[in-house]
């Protein structure tokens, strides 16, 4: 046994170092360690003088600002902002001559208190420049310009990485801390990387001796390395790794928080604005203009908001768009949702405000974040490829179109932290919580279930149910209209216009429905004028006749019950987490566990398993797939364990050696007939 563990642990380390990048495995390999000398040190950290400018500028830049500019030139809009705050700050003239912008390009703005950091970007958003920090003072320069001269500084790795050693010539820890620092902070200007190691002619990121980093990048990148270096330590105290001891099992939800790598400011009001979000919220309007109703949201709620106007015109979407939808029932977040579905927009939490863009916009607005994951890759020291499982399973799930092609996922697990670190978008981001959130469900679930003596039928069949990959919100949302559907009520509309109609069956019922943007562009709309709604049949079945004479369907959405096409309706994929741990036959060689990865022989009825994943950490199986399936998935996996009670098996313990169960029941489907379960595969 202990042959084939050692075995398994080689082949992951081949996989895992054969997935580097080139340059990752030439610095490990090839490239000699470079040492430092104590001079070398001394010139790479930054004077005291140097220092305390810095701070300087960075408190100025954390100061609030309220700024409303009404087509004020540039050069006298950031002549007032510099009085105001205090801050030197000096435009580029040349640079801007360059790039043909004029220096009294109008300034139109109206944002409500942030920092002065963010009130810059928000500002300068339209004008294609960009603020730096420069011999102690502010430079508005063009965005090339912005990118120069790097600065070269040194950031010390010996708290992250205590135990490593330099003659660990295969260690991958001081390669993942570089990669993290590459894949995280400004993406796509490592690309200019330069050759030399003493003069790079580009940035740059040398891991050196004594453990550090040697970084050369501008001076707004240099504050973003060193927040997520911060942020690892975070998570690497969080989870309690000092003594590299075994991954606690009491940890607090709080201390798996994913941190965001953004300065305070924007760290605290992005989770300011988050929980406004969560708060319920009630409005209607009936052919508002798009900035009147957004406007009313924003005074009703406090909601800080800023409106991407020039970017909206290009997609003919002007502040006089009408918008008419009647909200109820559901958190602001749904409801913005709702209003901005209607003209093809939506938002994400952006520099202290909420940003509202076209999708197109908001998908290049990505922020990185450190999730602490030592309890999902399991053991003691667990090995760079239990972090690529986990890695490979979230970008095969969440937002799946929008990572990277090819190779390796973007995600780069670091061991000393117990952490993975990647960016993506906020609607992405929040997909990732809820899915580690799930599978953390499913694992201790079943924990409950089969690893204390004595647990109830009602425990071990709890432990059984798939998970919905949702917050706990849209959860609640969904169950409490389930319920609702299947009550009967009395209404007649008496020939009441569709907006009037949709309105007051929502307040009838008490289910928030709303028409998704294919329904009102569909050829047959639909038409609520004639409705009755009878006290002899449930509102399930009387929506759906409601909705199929125009040839429409209804699901589940966003908190609401959503009217749309059937073929959007028959396409929806469901994100779902299936506990399999009694379901395990076979043992992980060398651990004690086992590997469940079920394959139907033929393509004949539904492919089950054709968009499913077994992580062995959780004992259970993702698998993203439309309603339809799903409950197919599920009595599938009902005709398993029926199988096993038939034969006596499910008295067996746990995560023992078993025979494989062959299902030769009648009512099998054909499918169900032709699971297999494939051997233990090397450890990736």
């Amino acid at each position: 046994m202990k042959t084939s563990h050692s075995l398994s642990v080689i082949f992951a380390l081949v996989a895992v170092w054969s997935l580097l990048p080139g340059t990752a495995r030439a610095q490990l390999m090839v490239a000699p360690l470079r040492t430092l000398s104590t001079d070398e040190l001394k010139a790479l950290m930054p004077s005291e003088e140097t220092r305390a400018a810095e701070a300087r500028l960075q408190a100025l830049l954390a100061k609030p600002f309220r700024a409303k500019f009404d087509h004020k030139p540039l050069a006298e809009a950031i002549g007032i902002i510099a009085k105001s705050c205090g801050v030197p700050i000096e435009i580029d003239q040349k640079a801007l001559a360059e790039a043909s912008i004029p220096a009294d390009l109008p300034i139109d703005c109206d944002l409500p208190p942030i920092s002065l950091r963010s009130a810059l970007d928000l500002i300068l958003e339209p004008t294609e420049l960009v603020w730096a920090i420069r011999d102690e003072r502010l430079l508005l320069t063009t965005r090339h310009e912005g990118n120069n001269p790097l600065i070269t500084r040194l950031y010390s790795l010996k708290d992250l990485m205590p135990s490593w050693r330099a003659e660990d010539r295969l260690g991958l820890e001081p390669s993942t801390i570089a990669l993290a620092v590459e894949r995280s902070i400004c993406e796509e200007s490592w690309f200019e990387r330069g050759s030399s190691f003493d003069e790079p002619t580009g940035p740059d990121c040398k891991f050196v001796l004594p453990p550090a980093l040697l970084v050369s990048q501008t001076a707004r990148a240099h504050q973003e390395i060193a927040i997520l270096l911060e942020a690892l330590r975070q998570a690497r105290e969080r989870q309690r790794l000092g003594s590299e001891s075994a991954p606690p099992k009491d940890l607090s939800a709080e201390s798996l928080k994913p941190i965001a790598i953004q300065p305070e400011a924007q760290r605290i009001a992005a989770e300011r604005i988050r929980a406004m979000m969560r708060k319920p919220y009630s409005g209607h309007f009936e052919d508002v203009p798009l900035s009147k109703a957004l406007a009313e949201v924003a005074r009703s709620t406090g909601l800080p908001m800023y409106v991407d106007w020039d970017v909206l015109g290009y997609a003919s979407i002007t502040p006089d768009t009408p918008i008419t939808c009647h909200l109820a029932g559901m958190s602001l977040s749904a409801s913005l949702h709702v209003i901005l579905e209607r003209v093809g927009l939506g938002y994400a939490v952006r520099d202290e405000v909420l940003f509202v863009s076209t999708q197109d916009k908001l998908s290049n607005f990505a922020v990185a974040k450190v999730y602490p994951v030592r309890d999902l890759v399991g053991g003691r020291a667990p090995l760079d490829g239990y972090y690529l499982g986990l890695a490979q399973l979230i970008t095969d799930f969440v937002s799946p179109t929008t990572w990277e092609g090819g190779g390796p996922p973007p995600i780069e697990g670091v061991r000393s932290a117990g952490a993975i670190v990647f960016s993506q978008t906020e609607t992405a981001h929040q997909q990732v919580e809820v899915l580690l959130t799930a599978l953390r469900t499913a694992r201790d679930r079943q924990r409950s279930a089969f690893d204390k003596a004595g647990a109830d039928e009602n425990t071990v069949n709890e432990s059984m149910q798939p998970i919905t990959v949702q917050t706990d919100l849209q959860q609640a949302t969904e169950k409490r209209i389930r319920e609702q559907l299947e009550k009967r009520f009395s209404l007649c509309l008496n020939g009441k216009p569709n907006s009037q109609a949709l309105s007051e069956i929502m307040r009838v019922t008490g289910v928030p429905i709303h028409l998704a943007r294919s329904a009102i562009e569909a050829r047959a709309p639909l038409d609520l004028s004639a409705v009755t709604l009878n006290a002899d049949f449930s509102l399930r079945s009387q929506l759906d006749s409601i909705v199929s004479r125009a040839n429409l369907a209804w699901t589940f959405g966003d908190e609401c019950l959503l009217i749309t096409t059937r073929d959007e309706a028959a396409d929806e994929h469901i994100l779902k987490v299936y506990p399999v741990r009694d379901l395990i036959d076979r043992p992980f060689p060398g651990e004690g566990r086992a590997r469940f990865n079920p394959r139907l022989t033929s393509d004949e009825d539904l492919d089950l398993w054709g968009a499913a994943q077994f992580y062995r950490e959780a004992d259970a199986i993702a698998a993203s797939e439309t309603r339809a399936a799903h409950g197919r998935i599920q009595g599938f996996l009902g005709l398993v364990r029926a199988a096993r009670r038939q034969r006596g098996e499910a008295a067996a313990a746990p995560g023992l050696p078993q025979p494989p169960i062959g299902l030769d029941q009648p009512q099998q489907s054909d499918a169900a007939k032709r699971l297999q379960t494939t051997p233990p595969a090397p450890a990736k």
